[in-house]
């Protein structure tokens, strides 16, 4: 499928999550979604469920997977979750191995399940694996469709550390600070990992796995398995509806702008009109509605990198300020509000990329490169910005 029709033809990235009973699983979609609002219920006829007869089937033990979360706040993505499942028992493996081949043969994309996520508690009293999850693991074809292990809760495992810390005599602001890291080692050589991954009864494994502590937070952050998700689908049209629904990772829409539109600009002897450019360049983070000045920092300090890895190739310092008006102004295109400082701070920028990647800087450039950027920041802005020059 063309990257270019993903919206018209997709629409919206869809989620499996699966997970035990308090594994915090509405915690991690809250955080995706950067909401606190609960999720809207809707049947599989697309219309919306009263809560109150969705907790009195609950009760009853009834759930239906074929509903469909979603969060106000972005309603770009669908969740379905399996709600039941650990308990281990063959008839509610059956309904999600069930719905997991019906949405695998979809015809249209937009139905089909984009990705699993498979949340497991890492809390005293849910370490090991159950039967629902052996079962999973060992049986269910989950054909393409990536499936990454969420370890929740994982900060537990800190405790832990903490204490054995403790116990090798270091004070109790040294075992805090080192506990994080211990835990972290401790785990990745650990036993779940090691039977997750290559035991013999684990005949599925799964793609990934990422450990997110302290998603109850203010400043919890699920960054990481945002970009998990990001790298495990295998088609760019689908790279391209996730990375542009999140909006929780600025910086990985950036580096997907630079690694599958920039760097083809640069390379490339294609001619493409800047109109073009723009248009590719932010079909990668349409969901971006203002363009604050901490964005263009970040998005600053990763397309650095990218310049920095094409100078070593031979790239010219005017391809590659051609290239960094061309993000400036891609991210500019999605913006309703393009502040005067934000514009200062772009041609402030501009100048320090340049200077990074070339040990002579000529004036003629820089004064080249200050007229493209002009350009840039004038074609999406709604008045007149030659004064801040």
């Amino acid at each position: 499928m063309d990257p270019s029709k993903i919206k018209e033809k997709i629409v919206r990235f869809r989620i499996l999550i699966i997970g035990r009973a308090n594994a915090g699983k509405t915690t991690i979609l809250k955080r995706v979604c950067n909401t606190r609002e609960n999720p809207e219920i809707f049947n599989s006829a697309g219309e919306k469920i009263d809560v109150d007869v969705l907790k009195e089937s609950r009760g009853r033990g009834e759930h239906d997977i074929n509903n469909e979360m979603v969060f106000r706040k972005n309603p770009g993505f669908i969740f379905h979750d399996s709600r039941g499942f650990e308990a281990g028992g063959e008839s509610e493996y059956d309904k999600v191995n069930t719905f997991i081949a019906a949405r695998s043969e979809e015809g249209d994309i937009k139905d089909r399940i984009h990705t699993i996520w498979y949340c497991i508690p890492m809390d005293e009293a849910s370490r090991a694996f159950t039967e629902a999850e052996l079962k999973f693991f060992s049986r269910c074809d989950t054909g393409s469709i990536p499936v990454i292990v969420i370890f929740t809760k994982f900060d537990a495992l800190y405790d832990v550390a903490f204490a054995r810390l403790r116990k090798e005599g270091k004070s109790r602001t040294d075992a805090k600070a080192l506990a994080p890291k211990r835990a972290e080692e401790a785990f990745a050589n650990g036993s779940q990992l090691k039977f997750l991954y290559h035991s013999k009864d684990i005949r599925r494994p799964p793609k990934c796995h990422v450990c997110l502590p302290d998603m109850d937070k203010d400043d919890a952050d699920c960054g990481l398995l945002i970009e998990r998700t990001a790298e495990t689908l295998d088609s760019e049209a689908l790279q391209q509806l996730f990375v542009s629904t999140q909006q929780t990772n600025l910086e990985l829409c950036v580096r997907y702008a630079v690694e599958r539109a920039l760097e083809k600009f640069v390379v490339s002897d294609e001619k493409i009109s800047s109109e073009d450019a723009i248009t590719r360049l932010g079909r990668w983070f349409p969901h971006i509605s203002i363009v604050r000045l901490l964005i263009l920092v970040r998005a600053r300090a990763m397309l650095i990198q990218a310049i920095a890895h094409c100078s070593q190739r031979g790239v010219s310092v005017l391809i590659l300020v051609r290239a960094r008006a061309m993000l400036i102004q891609a991210i500019a295109h999605c913006s309703q509000i393009v502040s005067v400082l934000i514009l200062v701070r772009a041609r402030a920028m501009l100048i320090q990329a340049i200077a990074h990647c070339s040990q002579r800087v000529s004036v003629l450039i820089l004064v080249r490169a200050r007229a493209m950027l002009i350009q840039a920041i004038a074609h999406c802005s709604q008045y007149n910005v030659t004064h801040v020059w």
